[in-house]
């Protein structure tokens, strides 16, 4: 810690040396491994743009398989229009089906 009294107008670059200087105290350590850690950084930034990218290739694969298809309804008073008109018009159905098939 320092024995500085912390101002009350502090510039941002004073903040990011004030921020950086127990990591700065590490960097003798990182020397021996310098290639090693820019490596690392370099795979786990690619790891987060190839995550970051997975939906648009997921989105643009369901797209081609499923091309034409028609997509799900969204759920709304709406559907649920539709699907009384389709329960009502199997019912109607099943009642002339019923009617042609009993004996007069």
């Amino acid at each position: 810690m320092s024995s500085k009294p912390a101002s009350s107008k502090s510039s941002p670059r004073l903040s990011f040396r004030e921020m950086w200087a127990p990591y700065r105290r590490l960097l003798p350590y990182l020397q021996p491994y310098r290639w090693r850690f820019f490596a690392g950084v370099l795979c786990g930034a690619g790891a987060g743009i190839t995550s970051g990218l997975l939906g648009l290739v997921i989105k643009h694969v369901t797209e081609q398989v499923f091309h034409g298809s028609t997509p799900l309804p969204k759920p709304g008073l709406n559907n649920l229009n539709t699907l009384l008109h389709h329960a009502d018009a199997a019912t109607v159905a099943a009642q002339k089906a019923a009617e042609a098939a009993a004996p007069h």
